[in-house]
């Protein structure tokens, strides 16, 4: 899967210490496999905003588990970290960049399952394992 074609997504999360784990994480693991994967995420508004407009070419955005998690739970309620709820923050990356692939992240085991299918990719059918080395957290 040899591609030396720099590749960038966005996410939105809502915890700070999952995401900077998340980015050193995946970030290995799409190396390992011989992708030039660059992995941002935003857990606040402030960052997002920035994030988009400093111009990187974002070829997919996606929301974290906590996001979808308050999704489900309260539509309505903003995101930590901002004044925007679920929907309204996708209405944001649309409109800095209306061509993105949006993609909900329900179940961390599957991110790279799912990244590598819209990057196309190919399958490549890794699995992260939660509560372990992969992801050392209770969802």
């Amino acid at each position: 899967m040899e591609n030396n074609k720099i590749r960038y997504i966005l996410g939105r999360g809502c915890d700070p210490v999952r995401a900077a784990f998340a980015k050193k994480k995946f970030e290995t693991e799409f190396n390992k496999l011989g992708v030039n994967l660059k992995f941002f995420a935003a857990t606040s508004d402030k960052q997002l905003i920035d994030l988009l407009n400093s111009n990187m070419p974002f070829e997919l955005f996606f929301l974290a588990p906590g996001a979808c998690g308050i999704k489900k739970r309260e539509p309505n309620r903003n995101l930590p970290g901002g004044e925007r709820t679920f929907d309204e923050t996708i209405i944001l990356v649309k409109n800095y960049i209306p061509n993105i692939t949006i993609k909900y992240i329900e179940d961390v085991s599957k991110f790279m399952n799912i990244i590598s299918e819209e990057l196309n990719l190919g399958e490549i059918n890794k699995n992260i394992e939660k509560t372990s080395e992969d992801w050392p957290f209770v969802d």
